[in-house]
């Protein structure tokens, strides 16, 4: 895995990629520290990493697509799968390259709060938590970005279905007010669920039967709902957005708080998506 990482590694900085990731977080990141704590004077430091969540919605895509796409498009996957190594390795190499990268940058910023300190004394317990919670948060969004960067071969494809991934997450809880909260739509939106799961099972393993038991499980499970209780679907949309939304877990880093449920659900959701990359890797092997 090592040698992957210090391979992906150098390969952003022997391209623009690294840099012009590197360029645009660092030139947002510094108007919004200017206008946000520098020009009014305050000492709220931690609201500028808030609004950069959104600035990642821009800087990821470029961080991840040559990930695996360029691999495809440049023909030397096949050699990269024919080595001695774990396909887990080879993307949590890559993985790992892409953070490295992510936590250069933040090390950086850090020299603003440094700054700071010598103006006055700063709430260092609520930063350090606010920088952990967005390291978290981009580790979510880079495990996204590699996921899409391993199901095509296009730079281009992989940048705007990574921002369009991530602008929806953005803008999910939002949603709320425009989607209906009866019964119904609840049940069809779980359906739709389950078609999705079924739909990321083929996708993984272009196994039908596997595929077809995993949507005759997530069919069972709706109708021992519906049997049980059938007011689980009521507002049940809402709540599955509230739940699902990764970018709505960082207020609780942005408080200063540093609570296990947040920090959990944002390693699962890393988790599973470098599962799904892994999978789609080894599908992509064997075929």
């Amino acid at each position: 895995m090592a040698a992957i990482w210090w391979r992906e590694l150098r390969a952003y900085f022997q391209s623009p990629f690294g840099y012009i990731s590197m360029g645009l977080f660092l030139v947002l990141f510094g108007i919004t520290f200017t206008f946000s704590v520098a020009f009014p004077r305050s000492p709220l430091y931690g609201g500028v990493l808030a609004q950069m969540r959104f600035m990642l919605i821009f800087v990821i895509p470029v961080l991840t697509m040559r990930l695996f796409t360029e691999e495809r498009r440049l023909r030397t996957d096949q050699l990269l799968l024919t080595v001695p190594l774990q396909l887990t390795d080879i993307v949590l190499g890559k993985f790992g390259a892409a953070m490295t990268v992510l936590i250069v940058m933040l090390l950086i910023t850090a020299t603003y709060p440094i700054a700071l300190s010598f103006f006055g004394s700063l709430p260092v317990g609520e930063i350090v938590t606010a920088y952990v919670g967005f390291l978290l948060l981009a580790a979510a969004f880079v495990a996204v970005g590699c996921f899409i960067s391993a199901t095509t071969e296009s730079l281009v494809v992989a940048a705007i279905v990574t921002f369009v991934t991530l602008f929806l997450m953005w803008v999910m809880p939002g949603l709320q007010q425009l989607i209906p909260a009866d019964q119904s739509a609840g049940i069809i939106f779980t359906a739709a669920l389950g078609a999705g799961v079924a739909g990321l099972t083929f996708l993984a393993t272009r196994n039908v039967i596997v595929t077809g038991g995993a949507a005759i499980v997530a069919a069972a499970v709706m109708v021992v709902i519906v049997v049980l209780d059938i007011t689980f679907y009521d507002t049940f949309i809402n709540r599955f957005l509230v739940w699902f939304s990764p970018v709505d877990r960082y207020d609780t880093f942005a408080r200063g708080l540093l609570n296990l449920s947040p920090i959990v659900y944002y390693l699962t959701f890393s988790a599973f998506f470098l599962l799904l990359t892994v999978r789609m890797i080894d599908k992509r092997r064997w075929a």
